[in-house]
């Protein structure tokens, strides 16, 4: 199964995601991770999400996971529509936010 991770925010450590990734290339699932760190004069703007879209689909992975904190979550529903209306893949959320407001997670998310 081929997989993308998604991290987002200011800091681009996120340990979480880089361990994931690595636990999944270790059982044999191709994993990529891309960071879409915060960028204030474009985080909201209709071309980072179709741009976003178009990578996603021309790398045609099995399932998308998000990870994301609540400042994230706008941007994290942009992205997750725009990929969402251009191909038929599957998304996961994960992190603080999904996890501690599930109710805010958008029908988009698998």
């Amino acid at each position: 199964m081929k997989v993308i991770l998604v991290g987002m925010g200011r800091y681009l450590s996120l340990f979480g995601v880089r361990i994931l990734s690595s636990f999944l290339n270790s059982k044999g699932h191709p994993t990529s991770i891309c960071f879409i760190p915060v960028a204030n004069y474009q985080s909201l703007y209709q071309q980072e999400c179709q741009d976003f879209a178009e990578f996603i689909a021309e790398q045609k992975p099995d399932i998308v996971g998000f990870s994301l904190m609540f400042c994230d979550s706008l941007r994290a529903k942009r992205l997750t529509r725009a990929m969402k209306n251009r191909c038929d893949i599957p998304v996961i959320w994960g992190g603080l936010h999904p996890g501690l407001c599930p109710d805010d997670v958008p029908e988009e998310v698998d």
